[in-house]
């Protein structure tokens, strides 16, 4: 018999995910026995999925799969010295258990964003200095545009826009 498990059963996409299969062969202590696993993993469509590893306990890649459920089947074999014959002599048996798993997306992370501007008005054809935080991102990137004006930069966290023509009130 066997019990498989697969740790979380829930995962978001890239996460870790392992699966780990307990053989038992009743009437055998687990030095007398030696186990082969042989592992498949489908989507819902009944698609493989590879898995890493070898033995008992195995990776599932969840980086480059669709979210979704999956099920696993494992087929252990037993081989167990044979009683009341010759040394070399064994016997073998096979069982197969299953569990299932689900992929889902990550949360998408709650962020926010300020601008600050200094001055915060200028007359026109003077130049304005914006600086952009944002909170929530582990490493936020900043794109800038403009429809008046010229700006120092399209990129990073602070800019400089020269308001020449710019007309007035805008």
């Amino acid at each position: 018999t066997c019990v498989l498990e697969a740790a979380p059963t829930v995962v978001n996409r890239g996460e870790r995910l392992t699966l780990t299969t307990r053989p038992t062969t009743p009437g055998y202590t687990d030095d007398k026995v030696t186990y082969e696993y042989r592992w498949e993993v489908r989507d819902a469509q009944g698609r493989p999925v590879t898995v890493s590893g070898t033995g008992a306990t195995v990776d599932v890649p969840t980086t480059g799969i669709p979210c979704g459920n999956y099920s696993v089947t494992t087929t252990v074999t037993a081989s167990v010295p044979a009683v009341d014959c010759p040394s070399e002599c064994v016997t073998t048996g096979q069982t197969t258990c299953t569990v299932s798993f689900e992929v889902t997306e990550p949360p998408c992370p709650t962020v926010t964003c300020t601008i600050d501007a200094s001055p915060a008005s200028v007359e026109v054809g003077n130049r304005i200095t914006l600086r952009a935080n944002a909170s929530g991102a582990d490493s936020a990137s900043f794109t800038w545009s403009t429809t008046g004006g010229t700006l120092s930069s399209t990129t990073g966290a602070e800019v400089t826009l020269d308001t020449t023509g710019v007309a007035p009130g805008s």
